[in-house]
């Protein structure tokens, strides 16, 4: 008999055949969010990721000639784009907001450019600049997923032929973790790429949580890189690859964690689950246990890094809007989180 374990929600322990795994019931507590307020639309842009502080959207773009965009939440207006692209010294190529609970400002990372940069506002010209804020080490480089705290860097290694890294910003040390689970059909592919995890760290609560790309999962580690337990959503959680070409398999995993969010308390993975055309997507809230707090299910169709705001209980996210053939739109929205 299966043994039975109580979190917060209904959790079983289900087995694979080499593996136990804690199942987590996503029919508990899931509350459906709708009617976004919409702080800004974009008819000409392609924003992917957003970032708040101190009522000031930040907006990362893709293909322009300015990368990030600065929109005052009160008025609803654009004041303010830096980040030229280009490959000079100030400039920036592939900015990402960086998940970061051990500084107020805003964290960027440039992996392309091996950059770790802050955006702030100069004391004397009182305008939006790009500030170095640690160097970029060669042992990490190129990194992916990159998570900082305090002493630590975790991330994932491009082609490192591990899952994730652990790297001492102190000692200049890094553990590597082993790609999990390891079934022969999915290692004959790129592990790299099938075992891609999205990461959330907390160091204080000396916790690593590695959602997966590809799988209804996501794995709980400590800063040693020990496997403490690994957590499921479905019993299909480990994708089945069935043809040769790796992109048919990738078309064909059902499910997958795919974004992350940190706070002081909890983690928050975007779950979408692929059904044909239809894209179902789900902000899931944990604890660093790996407890299920809450379950939002978003009819919309939202993309890109999102920002969760626990004083105003909000959810600040890019969503897509396709109203016809010709006319496409992406918006700055927020829900509110009952």
């Amino acid at each position: 008999m299966k043994k039975i374990i109580v979190l917060l929600g209904l959790i079983v322990a289900c087995t694979a055949p080499e593996d136990k795994f804690i199942y987590l019931d996503l029919n508990n507590n899931n509350k459906e969010l709708h009617s976004p307020e919409i702080l800004f639309r974009f008819d000409d842009k392609y924003p992917v990721s957003v970032h708040i502080k101190d009522s000031v959207a930040y907006i990362i773009q893709r293909a322009a000639e300015k990368l990030i965009m600065v929109l005052d939440i009160p008025s609803k207006q654009i004041v303010y784009s830096l980040g030229h692209s280009g490959h000079a010294s100030g400039d920036v190529l592939t900015p990402l907001f960086v998940n970061a609970l051990n500084t107020s400002c805003v964290l960027l990372e440039d992996g392309s450019l091996k950059k770790f940069l802050t955006i702030e506002i100069d004391s004397i010209t009182k305008q939006y600049v790009l500030k170095k804020y640690i160097e970029y080490p060669d042992l990490i480089f190129p990194s992916g997923e990159t998570n900082i705290s305090e002493n630590k860097i975790v991330g994932r290694r491009v082609g490192s032929g591990k899952m994730l890294y652990i790297y001492d910003r102190k000692t200049q040390e890094m553990i590597d973790v082993d790609f999990y689970p390891v079934k022969q059909s999915l290692m004959k592919h790129d592990p790299n790429y099938v075992y891609a995890p999205s990461i959330a760290i907390n160091e204080q609560k000396n916790r690593i949580i590695a959602g997966m790309y590809l799988f209804d999962m996501f794995h709980l580690y400590d800063f040693n890189g020990n496997r403490i337990n690994t957590f499921c959503f479905s019993d299909d959680c480990i994708p089945s690859f069935a043809y040769d070409n790796l992109m048919q398999n990738v078309e064909a995993c059902k499910y997958g964690l795919i974004r992350s969010f940190v706070t002081d308390n909890y983690c928050y993975f975007m779950r979408i689950e692929r059904d044909k055309a239809i894209k179902k997507q789900m902000i899931i809230q944990l604890n660093w246990e790996g407890e299920l707090i809450n379950v939002y299910t978003v009819k919309d169709e939202i993309e890109g890094k999102f920002y969760v705001s626990e004083k105003e209980n909000k959810l600040y996210t890019i969503r897509h809007i396709v109203e016809s053939e010709k006319d496409e739109f992406y918006e700055i929205v927020s829900y509110k989180l009952n």
